[in-house]
């Protein structure tokens, strides 16, 4: 059950191990009593309040296995399940989270502390190894040397010496030892199974430390793991371990006092070399009540990174290699510079590039309303766009929220307000509006009949009145959105109206009532004129009739003669 180095996941394995018997020398006292059988490994608990139990587990081939169990749940690791284990020594250890109140770890996390009412609980370790694809279950502890011989079987008796003990040579200890030993440059040499170097302090008076120390060389039990480790004998606790096997130079303190791993020439205080992305783990294993976590800080030859190995190993930040000087910079006063190391403000941006810019991106693929950049301040709120090709007017703009709620607009070089929008919709702007007309925009353009207008806007109703959230002293003038809408559907809604459709219908109007009044003119032409005959022809009758009269007055005088 290999995994990635590069993705390999975390659990925090918790206080209470079990000791695997013999198999781990160096463990603390039992928490948990261990149970070795051919096809897996149980751990049974000895302790009855607890959260949880993590278990981890590595073995050959990079083998990584990592679970938890709860309270009651049954503790154990199956080889059928580590998809075919391979033949070799496997290490687990267990950690157990104690039970603490939740307010407790909440308050102990804000003051920065560990909770004063919780002991770490210990953690437990241990080995085992696996032979022929079955766990080796004979655990027996290797007899120490000579254990077979006793006292009237020694060929000399103890020897005792009172004074300072020079050897010109090298020396051996040890049932193995054998006369003609070759040293070769040993000058003390330890030679039997079972090797331990034990420095038994003697002091007991006053305050004088009495620690007991033992260096131990390997496991004394079957199956055990090699190792050289020292122990705090007075408390049985194996300190520090150096694992058979362990590559050249996996630690090297150098006489500058710079640390190596896996490097013999350390070039700063602290060195990690690894062929395949060195990594530095920190893990929160749960021995304190809080919950287990673990990150690990890394890199390689992509980027460095940070992951959060506890939640599906997540990469909550990267920098990538060959990032440029000042990517980001947080400055002594908490300003974030991004491309520079000297913020101005507590986000500066800055960039030589030509394409120095902000982007925010919602990747949902669900469609909703979202705020996506959101600007709060206990007070009025501004935002300035300048120019610094532009010199004098013009050249810096202020969006502007003011302590009234109006959005406003302004020109920051004179301080003209050139658009304000309050917040009941009204807008003003110290300009022209203008609205776009332009033919080359416009398609379905189809010739109107501006008398049809002209008798659809004698239909339309015209009232004043006044906005519901406005002033109710300020009136206005004009159609209502839903009559012009069902008269001329012009328009995306019904309760609005757009300028330029109100002056469309208002010129094509004009335009019908001037074809109206110009066929009205022309039939009162044409009527005058008949009127112009009418009155000629009355005024040739009216001569006719004053001739006929003078013809029968002339008649009547010769008539009378």
């Amino acid at each position: 059950m290999a995994t990635d180095k590069r993705h390999r996941p975390s659990c925090l394995l918790t206080l209470f191990a079990l000791a695997l018997c013999a198999a781990s020398a160096w463990a603390a006292p039992p928490v948990a009593q261990t149970d070795l059988s051919a096809s897996g490994a149980l751990w049974q608990p000895l302790i009855a309040d607890y959260a949880a139990i993590d278990l981890t587990l590595t073995g050959p081939n990079d083998l990584y296995v990592c679970k938890t169990f709860a309270p009651g749940a049954l503790v154990a690791v199956d080889l059928d399940a580590l998809d075919g284990a391979l033949d070799g020594l496997y290490t687990y250890e267990l950690v157990v989270r104690p039970n603490v109140d939740a307010d407790v770890l909440e308050a102990a996390r804000a003051a920065g502390t560990t909770p004063t009412n919780v002991v770490s609980t210990p953690t437990q370790s241990g080995t085992f190894r696996v032979v022929g694809g079955a766990i080796l279950t004979d655990r027996a502890a290797e007899p120490p040397a000579g254990s077979a011989i006793v006292d009237g079987d020694r060929p000399t008796e103890d020897q005792v010496i009172a004074d300072d003990l020079i050897v010109d040579g090298s020396a051996c200890v040890g049932f193995d030892c054998v006369n003609g030993e070759s040293f070769g440059f040993d000058t003390l040499r330890l030679k039997e199974n079972n090797l331990r170097l034990h420095f038994l302090d003697t002091s007991s008076t006053a305050s004088f430390p009495s620690t007991d120390w033992r260096i131990i060389a390997n496991d004394s039990a079957n199956g055990g793991v090699g190792y050289l480790g020292f122990e705090d004998a007075s408390a049985g606790r194996l300190v520090f371990r150096v694992e058979a096997d362990a590559p050249s130079n996996a630690l090297v303190v150098e006489g500058s006092g710079r640390v190596g791993f896996g490097t013999v020439n350390p070039v700063a205080e602290l060195h990690v070399v690894d062929g395949d992305t060195p990594t530095l783990r920190l893990e929160q294993n749960g021995s304190s009540g809080f919950a287990p976590q673990t990150w690990d800080v890394a890199g390689n030859e992509t980027n460095f990174f940070v992951r959060d190995a506890s939640n599906g190993s997540a990469l909550p930040f990267r920098i990538r290699s060959g990032a440029p000087t000042n990517a980001i910079y947080v400055d002594v006063d908490g300003d974030v510079g991004m491309g520079t190391s000297s913020p101005d403000a507590s986000l500066n941006v800055e960039g030589n590039d030509g394409d120095t810019q902000v982007l925010i991106t919602e990747l949902n693929d669900t469609a909703a309303t979202r705020e996506l950049l959101s600007m709060v301040n206990n007070g009025r709120i501004r935002m300035a766009l300048e120019n610094t090709a532009v010199a004098g007017a013009g050249s810096k703009w202020v969006y502007d929220v003011n302590n009234g709620g109006n959005f406003a607009i302004i020109d920051t070089t004179d301080g003209a307000v050139e658009m304000l929008l309050n917040n009941n919709g009204n807008m003003t702007i110290t300009g022209t509006l203008t609205e776009n007309s332009d033919r080359r925009s416009k398609t379905n353009v189809e010739t109107v009949d501006g008398a049809q207008v002209l008798d659809r806007v004698r239909t339309l109703a015209i009232n004043t009145w006044s906005y519901l959230d406005g002033d109710p002293d300020v009136q206005h003038l004009g159609p209502m959105a839903q009559d012009f809408y069902a008269l001329f559907g012009l328009g995306g809604t019904e309760t609005g109206i757009a300028t330029i459709d109100v002056a469309g219908v208002a010129l094509a109007a004009i335009q019908g009532l001037d074809a109206k009044i110009a066929t009205q003119a022309a039939e009162i032409a044409s009527l005058k004129q008949e009127n112009a005959e009418i009155e000629r022809l009355k005024q040739e009758n009216a001569a006719l009739n004053a001739r006929l009269a003078a013809i029968e007055t002339m008649l009547r005088a010769r008539a009378d003669r």
